[in-house]
């Protein structure tokens, strides 16, 4: 990209130079100041080609160079002005150019300072060279040449104009894909790879959120923990291919079943973790009992033949001054308490 702005610039050296070779033809220039232009131009464009494909604007800030080709193009502009009075307005336009391409890369700081110091060179200049200032207009071919000339800063300063805008449409763009890639990897990150649920980092995060709301603003809500039940046989019997297919199941059942507001992910291996907001365990209990209903009346055939799936879990509402460990360690034994009491059911801590 940066080389391709840099055979920009190379053209439009090229451009100027025509035109001066032409003003020479036109009797308005001798030779040598196209000549000179040009053999300028030419030194420029290849030491900052070789600048820039070098790794060396790698390790600067300003990596396409700007602050440095910007004084260097106003250089050969004011020099020129200086050596060729006689054709003074075609430098003086050109400089519009010179500061319509630093303007898409320089920053405020940049662009006061070399707005700054070209204001002091153009006025040491003028002030060498007045009384000698012109616009060619002698004959018929000089006018054509200074409305080419015009006509074609005119140009290169819209062109440059199109460029910033297409530019700043590409980096908005970029952003929007750099936001999405960003929300996805965070998603891949908070999600369980096989299941598609949160992931266990992801619920205690959730629920310590909650937990400063309950301790601070008097906010309610419950945990719950699922468990499903003889996971192993599954396993044994079906296969851990099954068994994968059991987990994502449940999952895609129990996040159908709850509510939006709620929480809901894989706290390890067959054990699934919830946190329901807004809610007491008596009312809790309705909607885990749902989910525990779901559960046992799909047909799990579909998957294996033959296969039956259960899920017990425990329950517990959030208590004053509890604590992560203490709010699931009490759903843990109300889950404990399910299972030894016959699995397939919903057990609410005391």
């Amino acid at each position: 990209m940066r080389l391709r702005m840099q055979s920009l610039v190379a053209i439009s050296y090229g451009v100027d130079a025509t035109l001066l070779l032409l003003f020479h033809f036109a009797g308005t220039l001798p030779l040598w100041v196209p000549a000179a232009y040009l053999a300028v131009a030419v030194v420029a464009c290849a030491l900052f080609f070789l600048l820039l494909a070098s790794s060396w604007p790698e390790r600067r800030n300003d990596q396409n160079l700007t602050g440095i080709q910007m004084p260097v193009a106003a250089a050969v502009q004011l020099t020129f002005l200086l050596l060729a009075p006689q054709l003074g307005f075609f430098f003086l336009t050109i400089l519009f150019i010179v500061f319509a391409f630093g303007a898409l890369r320089l920053d405020p700081k940049e662009a006061s300072f070399a707005w700054a110091a070209l204001a002091a060179g153009l006025g040491a200049v003028l002030w060498q060279v007045r009384g000698e200032l012109a616009l060619p207009n002698r004959t018929e071919f000089e006018i054509v040449l200074v409305w080419a000339s015009f006509t074609l800063v005119f140009g290169r300063c819209v062109f440059l104009g199109v460029y910033g805008s297409k530019l700043r449409v590409s980096l908005r763009k970029q952003a929007d894909e750099l936001a999405a890639s960003i929300r996805r990897i965070e998603e891949l990150a908070s999600r369980d790879e096989l299941t598609k649920a949160l992931n266990r980092r992801s619920m205690l995060a959730i629920l310590e959120q909650h937990l400063s709301a309950a301790q601070n603003h008097g906010q309610s809500f419950c945990v719950a923990l699922f468990d499903l039940d003889n996971f192993k046989q599954i396993n044994d019997r079906h296969g851990h291919l099954t068994g994968d297919q059991v987990l994502q199941t449940f999952s895609q059942l129990t996040q159908a079943t709850m509510r939006s507001s709620d929480s809901f992910g894989r706290y390890g291996g067959e054990e699934f973790l919830a946190v329901l907001v807004g809610t007491t365990p008596e009312l809790a209990l309705n909607l885990i009992e749902r989910v525990r209903l779901r559960v046992a009346e799909y047909n799990w055939t579909t998957i294996s033949p033959g296969l039956s799936v259960r899920v017990s879990a425990g329950l517990a509402g959030y208590r004053q001054h509890d604590s992560i460990t203490s709010v699931t360690g009490r759903a843990d034994r109300a889950l404990y308490e399910a299972k030894k009491t016959g699995r397939d059911r919903v057990a609410v801590a005391a």
